[in-house]
């Protein structure tokens, strides 16, 4: 392999996740594992850190936990390495340490749109409408296609009582998340029959 310091940062992390998409699960740990400068992007490092720790779950062979905590000890909001943390450590039982990641994140920067996305998502889930809103608007402004952080908006609004706004901002996710679409016409129909306009 060549050594990443021989490619841009971000050709590093295109290199790993072609690897992945060719199930080269091995060749993908090795160039996280050996070829990374430790001077380079903290966020490309924290993004290939989450690429191994897919590709560790990818080859059901090896610990993906350690690829997520290198990743957050990079980037302590990211976004991606946050939820497979959470997903991980739900996975194995751990309850203790779901704890301290759920406390952890809620201090942590968040700098890209997925990284807003998490915040608000989590602050739903704790019905801290109003933070949720105001992360999820400040990821927006970075991103204002992101489906999830439409629809993060538009719930938090929702919840606030503000059914107007929550159902603009509902018909403003886009179709490119065909999941979150899905949920934002469930939602959109939910406030109508409340309303009483069945249309």
């Amino acid at each position: 392999f060549r050594r990443l310091s021989e490619v841009d940062d971000r050709g590093g992390l295109d290199l790993v996740n072609y690897l992945l998409r060719r199930q080269r699960f091995a060749q993908a740990i090795a160039i996280v594992e050996n070829q990374i400068e430790d001077n380079a992007n903290g966020d490309v490092l924290a993004m290939l850190n989450v690429s191994a720790a897919r590709a560790v779950l990818g080859s059901g062979q090896g610990d993906p936990l350690p690829f997520l905590e290198a990743a957050l000890r990079r980037a302590p909001g990211n976004g991606q390495a946050l939820a497979l943390m959470e997903e991980l450590l739900t996975q194995r039982g751990d309850q203790a340490a779901l704890d301290r990641l759920h406390r952890d994140e809620l201090q942590a920067p968040c700098v890209h749109p997925g990284d807003f996305a998490r915040r608000s998502f989590r602050l739903l889930a704790l019905n801290r409408n109003e933070e949720a809103q105001a992360a999820a608007d400040t990821g927006l402004q970075i991103d204002p296609p992101n489906c999830e952080l439409r629809f993060n908006t538009a719930v938090a609004a929702m919840r606030q009582g503000e059914e107007a706004l929550a159902e603009r901002e509902f018909a403003r996710v886009e179709m490119s998340s065909p999941n979150v679409y899905a949920e934002s016409l469930r939602m959109r129909a939910i406030l109508r029959l409340r309303r009483g306009d069945g249309s």
